[in-house]
C-alpha cells in the first residue's frame, strides 16, 4: 500500500492521531517495530495542534521525519541541509493552507475528511522532497 492511502486508513480508520499516521506511513516500511513504536511515541504529542490548537500535528509528523532521515547522530554536528528542509516543508505547507496551527486549519465538527486530504498531499510533498532533494538550497536565517 503506497504511504498516500496508508496515511488516510491510519487516520481515518485505525484512529491515529495525524501526527502518528504521518510517522508511521512515512516510516514503516523501513524502519522496525521498535523504532517505528519510539517515533510513534514522539509524534503523538503533537495530535491537536499540541493538544492545544497550535502548530499542526502534520507539521510536527512531517518534520520528525525530516529529522530522522537528516538529523544528528549524538556526538556529530548538526547537518547544514536539516534547517534548509525543514524550512522547504514549512514554506509549502504555508504556501497550500495559510497557516501551520491547527486551529486555524479545521473547523472542530467536520475536520477528518480536510485533515486526511491535508495528510496525503503532505506524504506525497515529503516523499518527493526527500526523493528528489531540494530546488534551491538557500534559507533566510
Amino acid at each position: 500500500m503506497s504511504a498516500e492511502n496508508r496515511v488516510k486508513d491510519l487516520y481515518l480508520k485505525e484512529g491515529l492521531n495525524c501526527s502518528e499516521a504521518i510517522w508511521v506511513a512515512l516510516n514503516e516500511p523501513d524502519l522496525d517495530e521498535e523504532r517505528l513504536n519510539f517515533g510513534m511515541k514522539l509524534a503523538g504529542v503533537f495530535g491537536g495542534g499540541l493538544g492545544c490548537g497550535s502548530t499542526c500535528g502534520i507539521v510536527g509528523g512531517a518534520v520528525l521525519t525530516i529529522g530522522r532521515w537528516l538529523g544528528r547522530e549524538l556526538g556529530e554536528p548538526r547537518n547544514s541541509d536539516l534547517p534548509l528542509y525543514a524550512s522547504e516543508f514549512c514554506k509549502w505547507f504555508n504556501e497550500n493552507y495559510k497557516s501551520q496551527d491547527c486551529c486555524d486549519l479545521k473547523d472542530p465538527n467536520e475536520h477528518k475528511e480536510i485533515c486526511a486530504e491535508m495528510l496525503v498531499e503532505t506524504v506525497k510533498f515529503i516523499e518527493k522532497l526527500l526523493d528528489e532533494g531540494l530546488e534551491q538550497e538557500e534559507c533566510s536565517l
